[in-house]
């Protein structure tokens, strides 16, 4: 592999390693300017990857959501006879229900 030097004038080393003291403090990790340099030359250089494979995932999640609602949704044509729909807000009520068995003995004058 190669390896590269890089000549830093001291405050910009200064101002690096300030960088690489808040990454660690907001991430929960001890790198150092060398380890957290050779982290990030890294991500640079598979970036391209990363995001195609990500904008990847994200189409399959989407499509996979699309196709999980189109399976779900409610289709008006194809009630299910086995229950009451009630207006306003009611809930579904199933035929075996004793709300249900209630009303329809009070419309069969039992």
């Amino acid at each position: 592999m190669p390896r590269f030097t890089l000549d830093l004038s001291a405050a910009a080393a200064a101002r690096l390693q300030a960088l690489v003291t808040q990454w660690n403090e907001n991430n929960g990790a001890a790198l150092t300017v060398a380890a957290w340099l050779h982290m990030h030359v890294k991500e640079l250089a598979i970036q391209d990857e990363l995001m195609a494979t990500a904008n990847t995932l994200r189409e399959q999640a989407e499509k996979s959501a699309a196709d999980a609602f189109t399976a779900a949704h409610w289709d008006p044509s194809a009630v299910n006879q086995n229950y009451l729909y009630e207006w306003p807000f009611q809930a579904l009520l199933p035929v075996s229900s004793p709300r249900r068995r209630a009303e329809s003995d009070r419309s069969n004058g039992r």
